[in-house]
């Protein structure tokens, strides 16, 4: 993600897809709260908020030293559903190089500004049929039952 960053100005991270991807929320990832309950399109929804990067983060680029400033969350989670509505980030203080001109005239400047991300969550439609069963495991017919390690320790000590 850092290439990205530095040189394509691709930036993710913490998106919807993040939690289903993820077993844990990444260590860069602090401050978490519930900010708030809440309604989002008429649905009631828990605010959370986090920040990343707390501390800046600096990457070493071929023109020099590029920092990552902190960055803050804010996620609509529905109360019921736990599915997610919204996630936005928001980055004060961002450097980026602006083109101004055309042709020999063209001079790049420096513009500082806030990046805001938003990802919003247009529909959702979780599958509330899956029969309970499919979570249960069913060995194949010809499967052969193997002792654990432990099962075979406590075998032998008997």
């Amino acid at each position: 993600l850092k290439l990205l960053l530095t040189r394509a100005d691709v930036a993710a991270g913490l998106d919807p897809l993040f939690f289903l991807s993820q077993k844990a929320l990444p260590k860069e990832l602090t401050n978490i709260k519930l900010k708030s309950e809440g309604t989002y399109n008429g649905h009631p929804v828990f605010i959370i908020t986090g920040t990343t990067n707390s501390t800046p983060v600096v990457v070493k680029t071929s023109n020099g030293t590029l920092t990552v400033p902190t960055s803050y969350w804010t996620w609509w989670i529905d109360r019921t559903s736990y599915l997610l509505y919204k996630v936005e980030t928001s980055t004060p203080n961002i450097v980026k190089p602006v083109s101004f001109g055309t042709g020999a005239s063209r001079t790049v400047q420096n513009i500082k500004g806030t990046l805001l991300l938003r990802h919003t969550i247009s529909e959702l439609k979780p599958d509330a049929n899956i029969p309970a069963g499919d979570f249960v495991f069913k060995p194949s017919p010809t499967a052969t039952r193997r002792l654990t390690t432990e099962e075979m320790l406590n075998k032998k000590g008997k």
